[in-house]
């Protein structure tokens, strides 16, 4: 509805009035109700259809002409109407306007007096900062208790040691019983009373965001017995509940009678003495004012209103925080379960089953609709993994312990629930801490596996559990192992062993002849190791195509199947199973680098045992008659004959030993060599490899 037409319908319902009554003088109810429709300006609230189908019935007759008294009342009307479209400054207002604030009463009914003051503080926090363009660091209000008052002083971040010049202030009057807000240079205007109507939008560092904190403080002040009285723009702005049983929420705006028109003073140094001025400043005023029936606010319950925020240096400022760029991280005990947004209690933090085991004031986030939490739930976990992410970079030393504590001991905190979203660096620096303090006696597991018996008697240390969470976050950008992969890195890094008797070195060229027969392992380097950890066999490195083997692989004290006496030093024996074994155990590694079914894989393998097998065993020479040497050879030679060609890549690896003796004398003569060689035996040298050289 336009405001041309607001007017008709007002003015026609006036007019409706005065005929039904004989055009007699108005009695005093009917001035009341006639009062109330002129004087109450309804921002947003509908016009009721009953007057609507009044004004199209009154005016039918187009000959009527007004009277004198209807010209009267339509002036009136005008004047009444007229605050809407001229008063847009309230510095311009020249009589009293009444606006009726579209809120029921009964809004937000579970707000008590402190949710209202929490409001008002935010709006007189929020003014500063906008106004002078603070950063949130700089806001420090101070606390003084004097004789006759409480004071709340915001000194000029220029001075913040002098406190000759402040930008606002909060006074309890001890006397009157009575609490004040004061923002220097600022201004209020009659808009600011519509619902929904902020200039704070789309301005992070401020709290405020709805459009609706001053309304519904006043309307919750008013509604248990505070009177609300605003000083700003030279004009006074009282609110108040009127109708039956107070039915509407009004706002009074009148402007002073004594407005400040002398010599202007400095802003700055009347904020520090505690001094307003009302064509300068705004003021809030919540206690009796002239109303003696209003309810008087106690020093007490005045405390009690300032706990809301954290700001108040002290009164209610922590004496251990750490300041970041996403919030501060709160180390006060008393502070325990807090949760702030901008220096505003959040009451939701310290009323759910589950609450943080240290506080936080959060730089960033939106209040929801009943203030209670952040508008964003889910943003909640972010911002404190932040905040800690931070601490721990500006003061690690302290705060990384603090933090590793949390993780170890209360992994279903609050404070930790997005710990798996740490950053890759926070999580080293975590893993250091824990591996400085293991000090190489302590071996970390995780609480989901069981290796304790193998850190104690194998790897001789300490078993120190870890929390499921903590030790997935740590898996991913670690050096975090569990025992059996300690004892594989163990092996990897072993020292380095050569084959130190006879036997060693024919099972370690066995080792290497079978791995040649594969084209996939063909160019495989192996290592001998000496290791401590005895669980762990062999280990294949395939970045480095590398293959470490336990050096008890290839000891003379290793249990035989052929004997089960340990064999003397001089004798000689061989022990096929031994490579048999670890050929068994190394058949899944040599064939991983290429598909093989598993049919093929065990003909291979069982094709290189019967080679073993098929070996001569013990080729032995010795003397004779004077000058010659007469060999012996313990084989099945059948196996022999029936070796296949393939067989001569085996035995190409076989040719360490060298014989020492004359070729005139060398009783295996040339011929007897090449009817080995023709046919089935491409390279003899495999023989002599097996060759036990007795000295003359």
């Amino acid at each position: 509805m336009t405001l041309r037409s607001l007017k008709s319908v007002m003015f026609t319902c006036h007019l409706q009035r005065m005929f039904l009554n004989s055009r007699a003088s108005l009695n005093s109810s009917q001035e009341d109700e006639i009062s109330s429709r002129q004087h109450g300006t309804y921002l947003g609230g509908p016009i009721p259809n009953s007057d609507i189908h009044a004004s199209e019935s009154a005016c039918e007759s187009e000959d009527y002409l007004p009277s004198e008294v209807e010209k009267q009342a339509s002036e009136q009307l005008e004047r009444e109407l007229q605050p809407i479209e001229t008063y847009k400054d309230a510095r311009n207002l020249e009589r009293q306007m009444s606006v009726t604030l579209t809120i029921s009463p009964s809004y937000v009914q579970n707000w008590d007096p402190s949710a209202a003051f929490r409001e008002l503080y935010q709006n007189w926090k929020d003014a500063i900062l906008e106004h002078f363009e603070l950063n949130r660091l700089d806001f420090q209000p101070y606390y003084e208790d004097k004789s006759g008052c409480v004071s709340i002083i915001v000194p000029d971040p220029k001075e913040p040691h002098q406190r000759r010049r402040a930008l606002g202030y909060i006074k309890y009057d001890k006397k009157a019983a009575r609490v004040t807000l004061a923002n220097s240079c600022a201004q209020i205007q009659p808009e600011t009373l519509q619902l929904g109507h902020t200039s704070k939008q789309g301005k992070a560092n401020l709290a405020g965001c709805h459009g609706e904190g001053l309304k519904l403080a006043a309307l919750v002040m008013t509604r248990n017995g505070y009177k609300v009285k605003i000083a700003a723009s030279n004009c006074h702005w009282r609110f108040s509940l009127q109708g039956q049983s107070g039915s509407r929420f009004c706002c009074v705006i009148c402007p002073s009678k004594k407005a400040d028109t002398g010599s202007q003073t400095d802003a700055a140094d009347d904020m520090a003495r505690l001094r307003s001025r009302i064509d300068r400043d705004v003021t809030i005023e919540i206690g009796t004012m002239r109303d003696k029936s209003a309810q008087t606010v106690p020093l007490d319950v005045f405390m009690k209103w300032m706990e809301t925020t954290m700001d108040i240096r002290g009164l209610s400022y922590p004496s251990h925080i750490i300041a970041t760029e996403d919030g501060d991280l709160i180390l006060d005990r008393s502070f325990q379960g807090k949760v702030y947004l901008k220096g505003m209690l959040l009451p939701a933090s310290v009323s759910r089953s589950r609450t943080f085991k240290f506080g936080y004031n959060f730089a960033k986030g939106q209040f929801s609709r009943d203030r209670r939490s952040l508008l964003d739930k889910c943003e909640e976990a972010d911002i404190v993994r932040h905040i800690w992410e931070s601490a721990i970079r500006k003061h690690q030393a302290a705060m990384l312990p603090i933090y590793i504590n949390l993780l170890r001991n209360f992994p279903q905190a609050v404070d930790v629930e997005s710990a798996d979203l740490l950053e890759e660096s926070t999580r080293k620096l975590i893993w250091q801490h824990l591996l400085s303090e293991a000090n190489n006696k302590k071996f970390y597991y995780s609480e989901k596996c069981h290796g304790i018996t193998m850190i104690s008697q194998i790897l001789k240390k300490e078993p120190t559990m870890l929390p499921g969470m903590l030790w997935d976050l740590l898996r991913p950008s670690s050096a975090i192992r569990t025992a059996e992969e300690e004892q594989i890195e163990l092996f990897k890094n072993a020292e380095l062993s050569g084959p130190e008797t006879t036997f060693a070195g024919a099972i370690l060229r066995a080792v290497h002849a079978c791995i040649a027969m594969f084209k996939q392992t063909k160019h495989m380097t192996i290592r001998l190791v000496q290791s401590s950890i005895s669980d762990v066999d062999f280990f294949f490195d395939s970045k480095c195509n590398t293959l470490n083997i336990h050096h008890k692989w290839l000891h003379r004290q290793y249990s035989c199947r052929d004997s089960g006496d340990v064999a003397a030093q001089d004798t000689v024996i061989f022990c096929d199973h031994i490579i048999e074994n670890v050929l068994s155990m190394l058949s899944a590694t040599i064939f991983s680098t290429a598909p093989i079914s598993y049919r093929s894989k065990l003909q291979a393998v069982q094709h290189v045992k019967h080679m073993l097998r098929s070996m001569p065993q013990r080729v032995i020479l010795k003397h004779s008659l004077p000058g010659k040497l007469e060999s012996s050879v313990q084989a099945d030679m059948l196996h022999v004959a029936a070796l296949s060609g393939s067989l001569a890549k085996v035995v190409n690896w076989w040719h360490s030993l060298t014989w020492i003796v004359r070729h005139d004398t060398f009783l295996w003569s040339r011929r007897t060599q090449d009817q080995l060689s023709t046919g089935f035996l491409p390279d003899q040298s495999f023989l002599w490899e097996r060759i036990r050289i007795l000295q003359p």
